[in-house]
């Protein structure tokens, strides 16, 4: 499901920073952490969706209940979302600023949809 780290790339995440976790999902383009697999969730009966913007761009995401590694950019918006009931906004990557996925905010609950090809697993 996730791309897997290489040798080199494990080394360049172990010397980042020792309070980073050992294990879990980090963006892809700079090694940062993102969350866990433990944080997984279901929304509309599934964890992975394909979905197509306006733009006619096609991601694959995941849905996630948390990720401290990311923030949020814009005004929560509910025009054109993929999940009935919920607003969403952008989500980078804390660190390097990278588009990650989306941010969904419901009425009782908020969740992530990463783009499963912009985050690793280690």
């Amino acid at each position: 499901m996730f791309k897997k780290f290489n040798q080199e790339e494990i080394e360049r995440l172990d010397e980042l920073d020792t309070k980073v976790p050992k294990s879990g999902l980090f963006c892809a383009n700079c090694f940062h952490f993102i969350t866990n697999k433990e944080t997984k969730t279901k929304k509309q009966g599934a964890h992975q969706h394909t979905c197509t913007n306006p733009a006619d761009l096609t991601f694959k995401i995941g849905c996630f209940k948390e990720a401290p590694g990311c923030t949020h950019v814009g005004i929560p918006t509910s025009e054109h979302t993929w999940f009935h009931g919920y607003r969403w906004c952008i989500a980078l990557c804390n660190k390097c600023k990278k588009h990650l996925g989306w941010s969904f905010l419901g009425s009782s609950d908020q969740f992530y949809g990463l783009i499963l090809n912009e985050i690793v697993e280690k």
